[in-house]
């Protein structure tokens, strides 16, 4: 497990590139795992332990982990490698408007830094009477919005402004972002909280909060992809392993964590030492496991009584939204799908406007689910049945897919099993076959039976899986 390939993409390297990612949403890609969450330190925290640790941290955002280890003060101390994170809109050409990935170490104008309270009494405190007066800030910017401040923070009324009275100062509307992350006081939610500083909760590695934005998140990058971190290699090969034979080795596919145990976890031991020995080589670790036994038996459903290990067979598994998309632009001969009638025809293909987005909404599911609970939905079942887009390209005449298969096949056998091949990347069983020259011949019109034997496998559970 030592043969390296190169020029290859390296999980580590993409996954530093999406942590440290800046600049324009349409430009750099690598910034949507930012904005997708909007770049609010939480999320970050959350997703950035699922998705490259494969850990469920977020169970301590409010009490410490009821099944785990990890300790809300944990989650909020990685949580605050993100707060220097911001997404704002941008002009491009006058007219359109884009989104940008950006840190906020300083305003745009380099002024106007986010102090923190002892920062503030650090160069303001200039008699040493632990507290802030108008006379001590009047020349100042901060002297411009020293009033508005008393009257929010001065509890006391004493005229000035005290540390704590600073620290207990509750965030201003429409404003609730700073420069530096607080863990939020449950007792008293109004209040600013507890300033953290960045830990990264795995190997107690710590950014101290003078870094700057890119500092804090490339220290947490090189944390995470560090080949000392427990957790990172083995997430992804249990995440490529389940992708690739319906089941991971941890289940559900994100959620491993220090209390579970994996099953075949030699088999895991020995992927995970050879994708950390290649460098993270993804293409390696695919290969790898397409080469193995268990990948390349015949993929089956399994009954309740079916006592046969896991990995025995692949498992059936639902594709993903953008894979059924994917499979049904395909097999009808389009490169999108759209409003009815609204086609153009571009080579071989015919284009259908939109549609992408939308089947991305109804045909998608949180990765997280386990595939046993992820089941199909009304509004699927309706739109593959009904939808105008789709019948009218099952049509069994002219330049549709159907009509092609009927033109160059004469005998009907063969047809069915052209169909079969397209539709389910496989030839029909004898059975199957019978099945269907019996329609065929029942229904007269050759046509209209090839359009109905289309349609009911596009609406088949088989289209619509992994088998």
């Amino acid at each position: 497990m030592t043969e390296k390939l190169k020029g290859t993409p390296r999980w580590n390297a993409i996954t530093s590139e999406l942590l440290t990612a800046t600049g324009e949403a349409r430009e750099n890609g690598a910034t949507a795992l930012f904005f997708a969450h909007a770049a609010q330190p939480q999320e970050m925290a959350a997703e950035t332990a699922r998705i490259f640790l494969g850990i469920q941290i977020q169970c301590a955002n409010c009490h410490d982990h009821p099944s785990d280890k990890w300790t809300r003060k944990e989650f909020h101390e990685f949580a605050a490698y993100f707060p220097r994170v911001r997404i704002q809109r941008k002009r491009t050409d006058g007219k359109r408007r884009t989104f940008e990935v950006v840190s906020f170490d300083r305003s745009r104008n380099g002024r106007g830094r986010d102090f923190t309270p002892e920062q503030l009494f650090r160069r303001f405190d200039k008699n040493g009477d632990k507290k802030i007066t108008k006379k001590e800030v009047a020349k100042t910017r901060f002297g411009r919005v020293f009033n508005r401040i008393l009257d929010r923070a001065d509890s006391n009324k004493d005229g000035a402004l005290s540390l704590a009275e600073l620290k207990k100062l509750p965030p201003r509307p429409g404003r609730n972002r700073s420069s530096e992350y607080y863990m939020p006081d449950l007792k008293n939610p109004t209040s600013r909280g507890k300033q953290m500083d960045p830990v990264f909760f795995v190997s107690s590695t710590t950014a101290g909060s003078e870094l700057k934005d890119l500092e804090r998140r490339r220290s947490l990058a090189d944390s995470i992809t560090s080949r000392n971190d427990p957790w990172f290699a083995k997430a992804f090969v249990n995440r490529i392993w389940g992708e690739m034979l319906g089941r991971g080795f941890y289940m559900p596919i994100d959620d491993l964590g220090p209390s579970r145990t994996a099953e075949y976890l030699k088999v895991l031991d020995r992927l995970r030492a050879g994708f950390v020995a290649n460098d993270y080589d993804i293409k390696w670790l695919y290969r790898t496991i397409a080469n193995t036994q268990a990948y390349q038996r015949q993929i089956r459903a399994k009954d309740a009584s079916d006592t046969t290990p896991a990995f025995a067979s692949a498992t059936p598994t639902r594709l993903r939204a953008d894979q059924v998309y994917n499979a049904v632009t395909q097999v009808l001969g389009v490169r999108d799908l759209g409003g009815r009638g609204n086609t153009r025809r571009r080579g071989p293909y015919r284009r259908a406007a939109g549609g992408r987005a939308a089947f991305a909404t109804l045909f998608g599911f949180d990765p997280s689910t386990p595939q046993d609970d992820i089941i199909g939905k009304v509004p699927q079942a309706l739109f593959m049945m009904n939808s105008p887009t789709v019948n009218s390209l099952i049509r069994g005449r002219g330049e549709t897919s159907l009509g092609r298969i009927l033109n160059e096949n004469s005998d009907d056998n063969d047809a069915i099993n052209e169909l079969y091949l397209l539709v389910l990347a496989r030839a029909p069983s004898k059975k199957e076959v019978k099945v269907c020259t019996a329609y065929v011949a029942r229904i007269g019109n050759r046509q209209e039976a090839f359009e109905d034997l289309m349609w009911s496998l596009l609406n088949s559970s088989e289209f619509i899986s992994k088998r």
